[in-house]
């Protein structure tokens, strides 16, 4: 994927997987740690996350599972070791609220000026405003999710402007 591409710079990659172990695969052509929380906690067991031992190469994790008790968990076994994003528009206030260093925003996408308002806002400890600009998109964020993404945001985008509705 990455290896010997001469094209390819940069200092990280992110990379995406799912359970099918796509990632794991990726990581490994691409010599980098990619840390599978979900699997871990699902297992019950906080050493199975392997971020004690192997933070080599991984500085991040998108946290998108709609669990803030994962988040919390994943936050409390790896500390201040790696950054965690918030991989779920809904729950990104929360996530900032307990530890959480940002935002991958599918609502940025349409609102892109309002999505980063809201996680600066919580960043800088101005939780008053955070908390106005979160609950003023939460009704948009819940309408862009109602079916699977990237359906409703394509269309958004479409509607807006951004782009044509086709295939």
């Amino acid at each position: 994927f990455l290896e010997g591409d001469d094209d390819v710079a940069g200092d990280g990659a992110l990379v995406v997987g799912d359970d099918s172990g796509d990632a794991h695969e990726i990581d490994e052509a691409a010599g980098a740690g990619v840390a599978d929380g979900q699997a871990a906690l699902e297992e019950g067991d906080g050493a199975a996350f392997g971020f004690e031992d192997d933070l080599d190469g991984v500085i991040g994790l998108k946290e998108s599972t709609g669990s803030l008790d994962e988040v919390q968990e994943v936050i409390r076994l790896c500390g201040d070791r790696f950054e965690l994003y918030s991989g779920d528009d809904a729950l990104t206030l929360p996530i900032l609220a307990v530890g959480g260093r940002g935002v991958i925003s599918v609502v940025a996408n349409l609102l892109p000026k309002e999505s980063p308002a809201a996680a600066d806002a919580a960043l800088r400890g101005d939780w008053k405003e955070a908390r106005r600009v979160h609950y003023a998109m939460l009704p948009l964020v819940r309408v862009l999710f109602l079916e699977t993404n990237p359906i409703p945001i394509k269309a958004a985008l479409a509607m807006a402007g951004f782009c044509r509705d086709e295939l």
